[in-house]
């Protein structure tokens, strides 16, 4: 498991902060872009409804993963957040107020969100099949040096393949 944690002031000028933490997370992952993208547009976007909605000064963002499924839990958040991230499908978002465009945006971009608690929400992005095909790719390249490297090995002995 990874885990790592950055605790935030709730000011417009922490983004910088914000998205310093998602590359940084997604540099340690090896995530590509496809996937950073959507993991940056739903973290930012995660913490400007917080900016507008939370009352505590500061909001702790952590991180961990399996390296199948990437977790970033933010904490504390408002009572009223945790309820419009509890309704279940679009037509109960409310798409007159920005909260509900936002929450709909982040569940779209994300592979599942959790409420955790009373003031704590769970985002989850499946990276499993990018961290597969890496898998798959170096166990290929692998397999291709020790063939090359058997069938030179035969050929110097004057061995058959």
């Amino acid at each position: 498991m990874n885990d790592q944690s950055l605790e935030v002031a709730l000011e417009p000028q922490s983004m910088i902060k914000i998205e310093r933490f998602v590359d940084t997370v997604c540099d340690q992952l090896l995530i590509n872009d496809t996937y950073y993208g959507s993991i940056l547009m739903a973290v930012t976007e995660m913490f400007s409804i917080c900016l507008e909605k939370s009352e505590p000064n500061t909001l702790n963002i952590q991180y961990n993963t399996d390296y199948q499924i990437l977790k970033i839990n933010f904490q504390p958040i408002d009572t009223e957040l945790i309820n419009g991230f509890s309704q279940q499908s679009a037509a109960d978002f409310n798409f007159g107020i920005k909260e509900g465009k936002s929450i709909f945006l982040i569940k779209s971009l994300t592979d599942s969100v959790k409420i955790l608690g009373a003031d704590s929400i769970e985002l989850e992005f499946d990276i499993s099949a990018m961290h597969n095909k890496v898998y798959t790719h170096r166990l290929d390249t692998l397999n291709e040096y020790f063939s090359k490297s058997r069938k030179e090995q035969l050929t110097r002995e004057n061995g058959q393949l």
